[in-house]
């Protein structure tokens, strides 16, 4: 079913989540972590005049903090790290001229691959550490195994995001999202605006949404169809980030609300909404802060009944 649903108080909530807790966001100085920090690693910078620093020393760590292995001269100026503990060390030129090189090492920390990138963009891990994707702006959005053998490329796009296990992926472009099931098109979404915020798939893979400015789209995979839009009609309210539950009854979206450029705390809250399968907002809740990013608050689900809300100074964990 197809619904278009416009933003208004909400008077009646149906479901009352639970804050279990609030915490300090506080960085890691010097450690990466993989995305559910199965995996971290530790480093040191080399001697260099550049933007970008060799890394000197390199420890990979698992979840108990035991080595899983240790380089020295290590050599690389980023890397990114699997949740299954496989590393992608990469040699990067600059912004100016985007070149960069992969290497993937597993997790004995022999390496297995490497890669040439014509123009280095966004980058990441599905999350079971499977696939590996690179926005690359000159060849297009290429996919990789977890041992650098690649898999298929897509094609250019402004913007892309994986299923969990990186068989889905979709990518933004201009005027229509395009989805694609082990590297075959499987839908096409058209789409009002080219600057989209974010993509997300559904923990199963039968659900897609996404969100620019202004609108939320969900899209059911299964029925090739959209299951419901929602506007935000509030001027001063714009989407920042979502997430479907694991059930995926339950779709979050968190706001930033803007009060416009001569106000002195211009950014001051957010807004998180959770929104059944039928659009309708079913719980609601502001959240305050004082420091502000163009990515916050960010919602994500974290298991069957809790979802967190974080932002630049604290993050924020919830049972529903």
């Amino acid at each position: 079913m197809k619904k278009f649903i416009l933003f208004f108080p909400i008077l009646a909530l149906a479901i009352q989540p639970v804050l279990l807790k609030e915490s300090t966001a506080i960085g890691h100085s010097m450690e990466v972590y993989s995305e559910k920090n199965l995996y971290h690693a530790s480093f040191t910078y080399d001697t260099g005049n550049s933007e970008f620093i060799p890394i000197a020393e390199f420890t990979l760590y698992d979840a108990n903090n035991a080595i899983v292995f240790h380089k020295n001269n290590f050599g690389h100026t980023l890397f990114d790290i699997g949740d299954d503990g496989v590393v992608v060390g990469i040699d990067y030129d600059g912004p100016i001229s985007g070149k960069g090189t992969l290497h993937f090492y597993n997790v004995q920390g022999a390496e297995t691959g490497t890669v040439e990138i014509g123009f280095l963009m966004v980058r990441s891990f599905s999350e079971n550490g499977a696939v590996y994707c690179v926005h690359d702006g000159i060849n297009g959005v290429r996919v990789f195994d977890n041992a650098g053998k690649e898999l298929y490329n897509l094609g250019k796009a402004n913007s892309c995001a994986l299923s969990r296990d990186g068989d889905l992926i979709a990518l933004a472009t201009d005027d229509q999202v395009i989805l694609f099931k082990s590297g075959q098109e499987i839908g096409r979404i058209p789409i009002g605006s080219p600057f989209i915020r974010q993509m997300v798939f559904s923990r199963d893979g039968s659900l897609f949404a996404f969100i620019d400015r202004k609108l939320l789209v969900v899209y059911g995979l299964l029925e090739k169809a959209v299951m419901f839009k929602r506007e935000e009609i509030t001027g001063k309210l714009e989407y920042i980030s979502v997430g479907i539950s694991h059930d995926n009854s339950l779709v979050a979206v968190g706001e930033d609300e803007d009060l416009g450029r001569d106000v002195q705390n211009r950014h001051a809250r957010g807004l998180v909404n959770l929104l059944d399968q039928n659009g309708d907002v079913q719980w609601q809740t502001a959240i305050p802060y004082k420091t502000w990013n163009a990515f916050i608050p960010i919602v994500a689900f974290t298991d069957e009944q809790t979802f967190t809300v974080t932002t630049v100074e604290n993050a924020f964990e919830y049972r529903f």
